[in-house]
C-alpha cells in the first residue's frame, strides 16, 4: 500500500514538473523578442495563441520580386563569384544608403504565373543596429551596363490605352505627341528605355 501511494506521489511530482516545463518557452534561434502580446494569468491555447515574436539580431531577409527577362541577369550574378564583396545590392532608406552590401540568400522554385516575377531573398548583416524587421526600403541592384539612359520627370508621361506617351517640341513652336516605353522609376523620375534620345 504505501509502495503504490509512494509511486503515485512521485508521478504527481513528474507531472508537475512537465507542467512548470510547459511555462517556459524558448525561442529556436537568439534574436531581439518583442512587446508582450499576453498578460499575465490571460487564457492560452497551444498551437493558436501568439505570444511573442523574436526576430534575428545579426541578420535581416529581403524579399524582392524579379521580373521574367531579369531573371537570366539575376542568374548570373549570383553565380558571379566576383560579386560577393562589391555593392550589387544595397538598401537606401531615402538620401541614406545602409553600410552594408546584401548576399543572395534564396531564389524560388518557379515563376508566379499570375505575376509573371520570381521571388528573390537577400540577406544583410546588421550593423550597429540599424535594421529592423518591418522596415520598408528601396533595394538597388548595381547596373554594370555602360549605356547612357534618358530620365525624364514621370509626371510629364501621360498614359493611353496601356501605352505611354509624352510632348516633344517641333517645328514652328508647335509639339508632338510620342510613344515611349518606360523603365524603372526613380523617385519622382523614370528611366525612358526606347522612343527618345539625348541631345547630349
Amino acid at each position: 500500500m504505501a509502495q503504490k501511494q509512494a509511486q503515485a506521489a512521485q508521478a504527481n511530482i513528474q507531472a508537475v514538473q512537465t507542467n512548470v516545463r510547459y511555462t517556459k518557452v524558448f525561442a529556436p534561434f537568439d534574436g531581439i523578442i518583442g512587446i508582450s502580446l499576453v498578460k499575465p494569468g490571460a487564457a492560452v491555447t497551444a498551437g493558436q495563441t501568439l505570444l511573442n515574436s523574436v526576430s534575428a539580431d545579426n541578420q535581416l531577409a529581403v524579399d524582392f520580386n524579379v521580373e521574367q527577362k531579369d531573371i537570366f541577369r539575376f542568374g548570373l550574378l549570383m553565380n558571379d563569384k566576383t560579386k560577393t564583396n562589391d555593392s550589387t545590392f544595397t538598401l537606401a532608406f531615402g538620401d541614406d544608403v545602409y553600410p552594408a552590401t546584401g548576399k543572395i540568400a534564396l531564389i524560388d522554385r518557379a515563376v508566379n504565373p499570375q505575376t509573371g516575377t520570381l521571388k528573390y531573398g537577400l540577406s544583410f548583416l546588421i550593423k550597429n543596429n540599424l535594421l529592423k524587421a518591418g522596415m520598408n526600403g528601396t533595394l538597388r541592384v548595381l547596373n554594370s551596363s555602360s549605356m547612357q539612359s534618358v530620365i525624364i520627370p514621370y509626371k510629364a508621361v501621360t498614359e493611353q490605352l496601356g501605352e505611354f506617351f509624352v510632348y516633344v517640341p517641333g517645328d514652328s513652336s508647335k509639339v508632338s505627341q510620342r510613344k515611349v516605353v518606360l523603365g524603372k522609376q526613380l523617385g519622382n523620375n523614370v528611366i525612358v528605355k526606347d522612343g527618345l534620345k539625348s541631345r547630349r
